[in-house]
């Protein structure tokens, strides 16, 4: 909508307010996507769209401006027609978050009543500082300054899939290395058929997904798979990941939803322990029949990620165990979704403290990788790739 009104002439005219509203900018800070946020938003008093009530559209436009002078842009619609009555007792906002570089930004905001004309303009300066003491110095190699959010439904709000620029992570591993990718979204059996807590689950461990796939793996490959527990299924898998497929995982995502399980499901809880510890047997015990790379016997890296899980009964079966000779190491990146909180005056309390995945994975000698805040999971994908290049 930019080519539409003459957004460079308002920016040389400078500031102006014309319908009252209030603007601001800010810095987010580091998300769990490990990328810098910035957020620019707008608000309108209802009272103003009251008055103007079926007179045209309000059309609200932003820009990001690096110091090199590009500019990243993004806009929205008001339909003035559709305002009902009462809304002078509320506040619309326009919020836009994007994923951005350390530097130094120019960010504008306008506004434009396609009827009556009247416009507005703001421009704010707004300083992205770099993080202290990065672990993983270079991860922003080549990326742009600026990726505007546009999706806001659905698990599209939790992946990104508009954020196409790719972290830089490296790996490059003396012996071939063959990267097994599993993801547990599912919720602790204390909460089934919870679509709340299932969404939570995902805000960490789909953003966490993307990243892994950005590894690039110098010597090897990696595949990719999602289990469904409550259904005791594996709900999604992918072959030698280059990029993941995420309209099929989405569909994956969309169908394994908790909200509409089927009853007789719940009612065989007792089988869910047993299902994730029988699968992730199943995936190891396949890998000794699996023809090596090309440049030799590779390295079995099995990568579990989820949140801190309980089960609500323990199913019988056989313990893990690598098959002799398996050249196999295991990783549990466990993201907690709440931090440490005080239950009592002697007492800490945390997820992790209830998790029965990282009992379950004991025999296999696991290296457990915890993290509640997007500061400690880039810790914990720096110490991860710093382990796995030295191998």
């Amino acid at each position: 909508m930019f080519e539409t009104v003459p957004f460079e002439k308002w920016v040389a005219e400078g500031p102006r307010v014309q319908i009252p509203w209030k603007v601001r900018v800010s810095s987010a800070g580091l998300s769990i996507h490990q990328r810098l946020v910035a957020r620019a938003e707008a608000q309108v008093d209802g009272k103003e769209l009251e008055k103007r009530r079926g007179e045209g559209r309000l059309l609200v436009f932003v820009q990001f401006k690096d110091r090199q002078g590009n500019a990243y842009q993004d806009d929205a619609v008001l339909e003035l027609k559709d305002v009902q009555p009462g809304a002078r007792k509320t506040i619309v906002a326009l919020i836009w978050e994007a994923f951005v570089l350390p530097g130094d930004y120019e960010v504008t905001l306008a506004l434009y009543n396609t009827k009556t004309e009247e416009h507005n303009l703001a421009r704010r300066s707004l300083r992205i500082d770099p993080l202290e003491n990065d672990p993983l110095r270079g991860a922003w190699h080549d990326l742009p300054s600026a990726e505007i959010f546009k999706s806001t439904e659905g698990h599209d709000r939790f992946f990104r899939p508009e954020a196409t620029g790719r972290l830089h992570l490296p790996l490059e591993t003396r012996q071939p290395v063959e990267i097994e990718l599993v993801m547990n979204a599912t919720p602790s059996e204390y909460s089934p058929g919870s679509r709340k807590v299932y969404e939570a689950n995902l805000s960490a461990l789909l953003p966490i997904l993307k990243i892994l796939t950005q590894i690039e793996i110098k010597n090897g490959l990696m595949k990719v798979a999602t289990l469904d527990v409550t259904r005791r299924r594996v709900s999604f898998e992918q072959e030698k990941v280059k990029e993941l497929d995420w309209a099929g995982l989405k569909a994956a995502l969309a169908a394994a939803d908790p909200g509409v399980i089927d009853v007789r499901e719940l009612q065989k809880r007792k089988e869910n322990a047993a299902f994730l510890r029988e699968e992730l047997a199943r995936r190891i015990e396949t890998h000794k029949a699996q023809p090596a790379l090309p440049a030799g016997d590779p390295l079995r890296v099995f990568i579990l990620v989820g949140t801190p899980m309980a089960f609500a009964s323990q199913g019988r079966t056989n313990p893990l165990s690598f098959p002799e000779g398996c050249n196999c190491v295991v990783y549990y990146l466990r993201y907690e979704l709440w931090a440490p909180t005080i239950a009592g005056p002697f007492i800490r309390f945390s997820p992790a403290a209830i998790d029965e995945v990282a009992g379950m994975l004991k025999p296999l000698k696991p290296r457990v990788l915890s993290a509640h805040t997007p500061e400690g999971l880039r810790k914990a994908l720096a110490t991860m790739l710093d382990e796995l290049s030295r191998q």
